[in-house]
């Protein structure tokens, strides 16, 4: 496939998960709303809070999908089928052990940590222990079906996850809708229908691959090699990832232990909002990526660094068009979206959104270094890096008792890390460092600057707490920043390329 076929399969791909980012996200969204009704704030911290406990253990799931998407595209991009079928053969034997191995962890070690360690009131308790039962066969059959929706990105099929992501957000509505008329316990009652959704589709995704790839097939067979170089790789990407738990679930539980369950619900509230615009933003990311490492595998490095570069920059852009409006607008949003926001919300929001923004740089440098396969280092100095902000976090707000300072223990840390990650990228890959700071991060930094300087201008004159002045300010920071990032951010065969591909797809369509 030639560089140009390949940045229309991105650019197609790009626009098949970004529709359905767009029906997923107003859908989550307003299902978080009537999940927090119906279950009420407590509750709603409950079913967050138990759902971190498994969460914790699953940190080895994240390291073996990346290991399994690192080797299938490895293979793909070398043209070689053989490998991919064994490479997948071997995926979904690990992918089996592990479910089961975390399966049994959680049932052990979470229900202890259920009944001795979290603040949970005794009359919820039997509902908790139910929710993380459920919770344990919805992560056990996410866990082992996980190779079928790596072999999914590799060949680059991003259309399958639209329709399945919107058929899923539909159904998670109209769970959440009818929560209010099902009999029972509607904690334990949500938790059972949430696992049903989750169990219909991976099997959809189980035979979508079985019709769609058929020249990739599941045979019982033990590869050592293959088992040795993916268990090697997974096990460094595993640091990292286990770093990543512990904070990511470490602060939901600082929160619980020092707040209690009302702040868990602020704390979910804005992650659930963070989850949505992130994934909208990483659209352009996980389309481009499977070419990324195409690239690196058939030594097109020169591709592979324009790549990277404009990932980056594209994904950033989408974020900041997403994340201006809501910095703007955080309390009038919450009013329109819950009946009851819960204390500090405002603030926790509008800090995970900067943290968000900062970390649309780190997934192309790191589809990129893993891309080499050598990634001992590189994952030990950011998996130190990352351990370090739990206790930092818990230190800070000992002291202070103040929530918000959390979170800006996290956006510094995460500035550090990624630091770190570009060290390695030009150390490994040969990246001139002054090359990327001067194409990317010093552009986004004046893109932002001059978006964030206009805009709270324009918010000083025309500001209006309603819908009308929302989409007004949405629509001012959509042409805003994609002007200037046309203008400023893009280089001239970036800007070719786009306009070109837009000329395509409009030319087709008329």
């Amino acid at each position: 496939m030639n560089q140009k076929d390949s940045n229309k399969r991105i650019f197609i791909n790009t626009i098949a998960l970004s529709g359905r980012m767009l029906i997923t996200m107003f859908l989550g969204i307003y299902t978080s709303r009537i999940v927090l009704q119906n279950l009420g704030i407590e509750d709603y911290g409950i079913y967050n809070v138990v759902g971190g406990i498994v969460s914790m253990f699953t940190f080895m799931n994240t390291s073996l999908l990346d290991a399994s998407q690192r080797y299938l595209n490895f293979y793909l991009g070398k043209q070689d089928t053989e490998s991919v079928n064994r490479a997948f053969c071997t995926s979904i034997n690990i992918f089996f052990v592990i479910a089961l191995v975390i399966a049994l962890l959680v049932e052990f070690v979470g229900v202890w940590f259920l009944h001795n360690k979290l603040n949970i009131p005794v009359d919820r308790m039997p509902a908790a222990n139910w929710l993380l039962q459920f919770t344990v066969v919805g992560s056990f059959i996410s866990i082992s079906s996980t190779p079928y929706n790596a072999l999914i990105v590799a060949y680059e099929k991003m259309t399958t996850f639209a329709y399945v992501s919107i058929f899923q957000s539909v159904a998670a509505f109209l769970i959440a809708y009818c929560l209010c008329w099902l009999p029972g316990d509607k904690l334990i009652v949500y938790g059972l229908l949430m696992v049903t959704i989750q169990l219909l589709v991976r099997l959809y995704y189980r035979l979508n691959c079985s019709s769609t790839f058929p020249n990739v097939k599941y045979h019982l067979s033990l590869d050592k090699v293959m088992l040795k170089n993916m268990f090697s790789f997974s096990a460094w990407t595993a640091t990292s990832t286990f770093a990543y738990m512990t904070y990511t679930q470490g602060i939901t539980m600082l929160i619980n232990v020092f707040f209690g369950p009302a702040l868990n619900a602020a704390h979910a509230l804005a992650q659930q909002i963070n989850r949505t615009i992130v994934r909208f933003s990483k659209n352009f990311e996980v389309a481009s990526k499977p070419q990324i490492v195409k690239n690196f595998a058939s030594g097109n490095l020169k591709d592979m660094d324009g790549l990277v570069f404009l990932s980056t920059k594209v994904s950033f852009v989408i974020m900041l068009i997403i994340s201006l409006p809501v910095l703007f607008h955080t309390d009038y949003i919450l009013s329109l979206w819950l009946t009851e926001v819960p204390d500090y919300t405002s603030d926790i929001v509008r800090l995970v959104l900067i943290n968000a923004l900062l970390s649309t740089f780190a997934g192309p440098i790191i589809t990129a270094v893993q891309a080499t396969g050598n990634i001992r280092s590189f994952q030990l100095s950011v998996t130190l890096s990352n351990l370090m902000i739990l206790p930092i976090a818990y230190v800070v707000v000992k002291i202070t008792n103040q929530i918000q300072n959390i979170y800006i223990v996290l956006i510094i840390m995460t500035i550090i890390v990624q630091t770190i990650r570009l060290y390695y990228y030009q150390k490994q890959l040969n990246l001139s460092l002054f090359a990327y700071l001067k194409d990317v991060v010093l552009k986004l930094f004046f893109m932002c600057i001059c978006c964030v300087g206009i805009m709270l201008l324009y918010e000083q004159i025309f500001r209006r707490e309603s819908i009308i002045g929302l989409i007004f300010c949405s629509f001012v920071v959509f042409m805003l920043v994609l002007v200037i990032s046309f203008v400023v951010v893009l280089k001239s065969t970036e800007r070719q390329m786009i306009i070109s591909l837009v000329s395509r797809k409009i030319k087709k369509n008329n």
